[in-house]
């Protein structure tokens, strides 16, 4: 087939399988955003996906998911490992923007010509579905200590891409197909940025809280941190005690927002509103007056504030919902006059099948817990924001995902990956690259209480500069 003339603003159809229609639809309005006046979705055959004006098409194969089928069935629905992979297209004329090769998650690896236009037999569709859904996480067993579904499960570790945007290069590819078979229908991509992130856990020093607890902090700073000076500093702040945060390891935030002022970048930090699983929740209380200047101060320079739902919230819809009106009523005391519409998750913690259905009836409108706490890379296989899906109701929510790509914790912690300073700020980049390259947001959590050192603190200073 030689290579049609150019098109302007053709009307296309984009038939989809019926007994996908509704899963599939929500993956439609992932690749084109607002669904265009020029494109419909109408009802199809069940065994492809037909873009057509009805003189021309671009098929692809559709064969997951079968979501009609009965829940204790749906594992059996993930994919057959190994992975295939696109290697090339072979089609002269034809250029993509994504690294070849790349894996399969369903179908066969093949893009072809027809005589009306391209077939590809790879399920585009169904593999975004996939990851997007975090289908995987719904219908497996796996967890951790802290009861979450690990990076080391995923089937993007197992397969080596978690730390590609999947889902990004998939439509990336359907987009660079449409183009092939219409010139000059792509569209036009958002320039992606850097977005800063801080979990309050720990605005103020815990070590203070008893004598013992000081005195084997202290230890540590001197005999394995071999840091004298942050030794130093927790015993000043210990003898000041709560007249003053001066001294205090932990309460960086003047620091941060400085930071990242210079660099021309927002931060949102999220606050938890109520302890309700002891020490792990933290050691402050939201209403404490130093929460509550701190809540000012923030807001003053022009950053954001928004909730981190406590360890226990994410299976319980009370205690989010619960959770937000404390915050709400925080931010009223502290005399701020504004909403709670944005969350991340305490540990990360996170169970695909109900929490985005109890945040979104908790009336947030932006969640950010889309990340693993083990490994940085693409939990979702986006870098990109989309609107969530109730996946057992298929329908989609007003919640929307703000999908969290690094945490300084997952690079640096021994309980983790345990990089060094160089190695952590190596692999940030590619993240950040690869994120970028496709449209989307390099997503960023830096903890206030990890910048006690001078090694933190640089590192932290050469990411967001």
């Amino acid at each position: 087939m030689s290579r049609p003339n150019a098109m302007t603003n053709p009307h296309l159809q984009i038939h989809l399988p019926r007994s996908r229609f509704a899963a599939l639809g929500w993956v439609c309005e992932f690749i084109f955003g607002e669904i265009s006046p020029n494109v419909r979705m109408v009802p199809g055959d069940d065994a492809w996906v037909v873009v057509t004006d009805g003189m021309r098409e671009l098929r692809l194969a559709s064969i997951f998911p079968n979501l009609e089928r009965d829940r204790s069935a749906w594992e059996m629905q993930n994919p057959t490992e190994p992975l295939g992979h696109l290697i090339q297209t072979g089609m002269e004329g034809f250029v993509t923007r994504i690294e070849l090769p790349i894996p399969v998650i369903f179908g066969r690896p093949t893009i072809r010509r027809s005589d009306t236009g391209l077939v590809c037999e790879a399920d585009l569709f169904g593999s975004i579905f996939h990851v997007l859904s975090r289908f995987e996480e719904i219908t497996g067993n796996g967890r951790d200590q802290h009861d979450r579904f690990p990076a080391k499960m995923s089937l993007a570790y197992r397969n080596g891409f978690l730390e590609r945007p999947i889902a990004d290069q998939y439509r990336a590819l359907f987009l660079d197909m449409l183009d092939y078979v219409w010139p000059g229908t792509s569209l036009p991509e958002a320039s992606g940025r850097m977005e800063i992130s801080c979990d309050v856990d720990e605005p103020f020093d815990r070590s203070v809280r008893s004598i013992s607890s000081l005195a084997k902090v202290l230890g540590g700073d001197v005999f394995k941190r071999r840091n004298p000076a942050l030794a130093a500093r927790r015993l000043l702040n210990a003898t000041v005690g709560a007249r003053s945060t001066h001294f205090d390891p932990c309460y960086t935030f003047d620091w941060y927002m400085d930071q990242c002022e210079a660099a021309g970048l927002q931060v949102t930090f999220y606050f938890i509103a109520q302890r309700d699983a002891g020490a792990i929740d933290g050691t402050y209380d939201i209403d404490d007056p130093r929460i509550l200047k701190l809540l000012r101060d923030i807001a003053a320079r022009g950053h954001l504030i928004g909730m981190h739902g406590s360890y226990l919230s994410f299976r319980d819809p009370d205690r989010l919902r619960m959770q937000r009106f404390r915050l709400v009523d925080a931010l009223a005391k502290a005399g701020l006059d504004q909403d709670v519409i944005e969350n991340r998750q305490h540990y990360l913690r996170w169970d695909a099948s109900c929490t985005p259905d109890y945040l979104d009836a908790a009336g947030f409108l932006y969640d950010t817990s889309g990340g693993f706490a083990d490994r940085p890379g693409f939990r979702f296989g986006t870098a990109r924001e989309f609107r969530m899906l109730r996946c057992v109701q298929r329908a989609p929510l007003a919640l929307r995902q703000k999908p969290l790509i690094a945490m300084e914790g997952s690079l640096l912690s021994s309980s983790y990956m345990g990089l060094t300073d160089d190695e952590a700020l190596d692999l940030l980049v590619r993240l950040r690259c690869a994120a970028e390259d496709t449209g989307g947001n390099f997503s960023l959590l830096w903890h206030n209480s990890e910048l006690k050192t001078n090694s933190q603190r640089k590192l932290f200073s050469r990411l967001v500069a």
